[in-house]
């Protein structure tokens, strides 16, 4: 049996894993392996309880085993197997995931980038209404700050889900796992974003994603535009700064395109004028080569001649009195 541990990148995934583990004895697996993170350091992996998974390991055969795989996956939905689903601020996962990106992709991004959905996995309520955790048949939705809070009284609820009972109720501390990998558990706050997110940032966030906000009871540190106007009204505000946003980054494409072909076609001409060069130095040094032979062969055949072997005793009788 398949059972998808889904969440938009850096909202909480790990901690879910953790409570899988210590308190269920449920090893999991990542759709990715994470080798560059959870799966980098064994004790990293022990600390979380990361399993990799098995060369042609394949979603579907996982869901005709009797084996249950829980197994982490930032992706929208590609069937239709039970799934838990994280949900986090996203101020936070998105603040979160730029910090994360920066670290480990060599193409950096910037935070207007990961809130507009410029950047893999799209943008964070994109997706959320890939899932649609509330209306999806059997999906959990556990939200990240609450889990954090009281990841024990959750306890119930997961097991009930999973049909598998809790085998211990010690979980690590924060500060633990920090001290494991500092770098992958960066802070785990809640209100991080608000030393990030300018007035220009947060006024874009909402503007794009005050629907799921507002849905999931996200009403903290509302920008004043946001507070007042009916709903209808920042739909169609919403509405069109997701079209306005759309088109803007169908242009810097285009533009990032076209920069692509010249540079490609400014490349071919370099490598054209390189053989170009290549071929007239070779026929330059051919022939600097034959004037040198030349030159070796007029000298070895006057150091042959007669004359100058007859002419050798003055030669070195003049050496001498030299």
């Amino acid at each position: 049996m398949l059972i998808w541990i889904a969440s938009y990148p850096r909202s909480g995934n790990t901690l879910l894993r953790l409570i899988l583990f210590h308190a269920f004895g449920l090893r999991t697996c990542s759709l990715y392996n994470d080798p560059s993170d959870i799966g980098s350091r064994k004790e990293f992996s022990d600390a979380v309880g990361h399993a990799s998974l098995p060369p042609g390991w394949t979603p579907e055969a996982a869901r005709s085993e009797d084996r249950l795989w829980l197994v982490k996956t930032h992706h929208p939905p590609t069937d239709d197997s039970k799934a838990i689903y994280i949900l986090r601020d996203g101020r936070e996962s998105s603040l979160s995931y730029l910090h994360y990106r920066n670290q480990h992709d060599a193409e950096k991004a910037t935070l207007a980038d990961i809130i507009s959905g410029n950047v893999t996995f799209g943008s964070w309520s994109d997706h959320l209404r890939s899932w649609n955790p509330t209306q999806r048949p059997n999906t959990l939705l556990l939200k990240f700050e609450e889990l954090a809070a009281n990841p024990l009284s959750y306890l119930p609820q997961i097991a009930s889900f999973l049909g598998v009972q809790p085998v211990g109720t010690e979980i690590p501390s924060f500060a633990t796992l920090q001290a494991v990998n500092p770098a992958f558990f960066r802070s785990g706050r809640t209100n991080s974003w608000q030393e990030a997110f300018d007035d220009a940032h947060h006024l874009l966030f909402w503007l794009l994603h005050h629907e799921a906000m507002f849905q999931h009871g996200y009403r903290g540190f509302i920008p004043e535009p946001f507070r007042s106007a009916p709903p209808e009204a920042l739909n169609q505000l919403g509405a069109a700064a997701r079209n306005g946003l759309q088109y803007l980054l169908q242009k810097k494409n285009e533009h990032l395109w076209k920069r692509e072909w010249e540079l490609n076609e400014a490349f071919r001409k370099a490598e054209t004028h390189c053989a170009d060069l290549e071929r007239h130095l070779n026929c330059r040094l051919a022939a600097l080569e034959a004037a040198h032979q030349a030159l070796q062969d007029k000298l070895d055949a006057m150091e042959n001649s007669r004359s100058w072997k007859l002419t050798r005793p003055l030669r070195k009788i003049r050496r001498a009195l030299r």
